[in-house]
């Protein structure tokens, strides 16, 4: 989700065509997961391709993924909620994602070790949920801040859409 620049769309059906109503909102309807140490499970992993960045001056392009939960907490939709977190594509020993896999899985990633990533989904996990505030744009974020061996036993609810998902990432790219 992201929480940047909403569409509201009013549709009104007349016999002959349909109008649409679009308004435009800056701040828009996100209601943010709450903190704290929820039961989760991977609903999905989505390959984000080559992603450049900046960071201190230098820019580089790496291969990016993200991994979506769900938790038992319900948004204002009357929907489970929904926190993810990007990593750089890499089982390096120092990579985020190697730590992160390490740290879920109660076991480190050995070396030489292969991961289809794709298998995560249907996992559960314990994540610790924090808020921040981006510096530049001053939107309000949800930070997965770490993750561990499951607590409880989680199931899809089945609300998560990964093609709408897909979307919205999309749509927010183009606007980037």
């Amino acid at each position: 989700y992201f929480p940047s620049k909403h569409i509201k769309q009013k549709q009104t059906k007349t016999k002959k065509h349909m109008s649409l109503t679009l308004t435009q909102s800056a701040g828009g309807d996100f209601t943010p997961h709450p903190e704290g140490i929820f039961p989760a499970v991977c609903v999905d992993v989505i390959d984000l391709g080559p992603v450049t960045s900046t960071w201190e001056g230098q820019t580089k392009t790496a291969n990016k993924l993200r991994i979506v939960f769900e938790t038992e907490e319900v948004g204002n939709d009357h929907k489970r909620m929904t926190v993810s977190k990007s990593f750089t594509a890499s089982l390096h020993p120092k990579a985020k994602l190697t730590e992160f896999l390490g740290k879920w899985r109660g076991k480190p990633v050995a070396d030489g070790e292969s991961i289809d990533i794709t298998k995560l989904l249907g996992a559960c996990c314990t994540v610790v949920l924090s808020h921040g505030k981006n510096d530049t744009t001053g939107k309000s974020y949800v930070s997965i801040d770490a993750v561990s061996k499951p607590t409880k036993k989680l199931t899809a609810s089945g609300d998560y859409n990964k093609e709408e998902s897909r979307k919205r990432m999309n749509e927010w790219r183009a606007k980037n």
